[in-house]
């Protein structure tokens, strides 16, 4: 007798793991808690995001690897 494997599921959020939940299980969750999703199904796609990446900043906004001049505070002692 073959047994079917259920596919495991599991969510990830700031490097902590939680699962395995099982698909009907996902409807029941807020999936907004967490960032990263795994399902063995699909075990050689690795951990995927939840939600998309931000789109690039428009060519007027320096790019966060940019240097932006900062602000001096000056401080009445």
């Amino acid at each position: 007798m073959k047994t079917i494997q259920t596919e495991k599921i599991f969510l990830g959020i700031h490097g902590k793991v939680f699962g395995p939940f099982e698909e009907n299980e996902l409807k029941t969750l807020n999936l907004s808690d967490y960032r990263w999703i795994y399902r063995t199904a699909e075990a050689s796609k690795g951990w995927q995001p939840l939600d998309a990446m931000p789109q690039t900043l428009p060519p007027s906004h320096p790019s966060p690897d940019q240097q932006s001049p900062r602000a001096v505070i000056y401080v009445a002692e």
